[in-house]
């Protein structure tokens, strides 16, 4: 018994090595943060994380796996606004502007 609770401590921790953490802030085409904007992180195992940004549109999203990520935002329509991150062991940071619905990297 005592093994397996070690064995699933380690597991535990090994999951939580390998997390990664995406932030940085979604801005508006005049560079004001864009407060209240639903993130959805996509990651390689087709996984969600979600999150909203902040006041300021500042945001921080825990992502359990590592690699290449589609981060979505929904800005109003239909079809949520698209852009490639990473998630690393060690924090990403992204800053976006969205200019005519499009997220651009800044």
């Amino acid at each position: 018994m005592k093994f397996v609770r070690m064995f699933s401590i380690g597991v535990l921790a090994a999951a939580l090595a390998s997390a990664g953490q995406v932030y940085g802030t979604l801005r508006d085409a005049n560079g004001k943060g864009m407060a209240g904007i639903s993130i959805t992180i996509v990651a390689p195992n087709k996984a969600s994380y979600e999150g909203k940004t902040a006041a300021d549109g500042s945001y921080q999203i825990f992502v359990k796996e590592t690699g290449r990520c589609e981060l979505q935002a929904k800005l109003g329509g239909n079809t949520p606004a698209t852009a490639n991150v990473f998630s690393y062991a060690e924090p990403a940071k992204y800053e976006f502007q969205v200019v005519g619905g499009v997220l651009k990297v800044k």
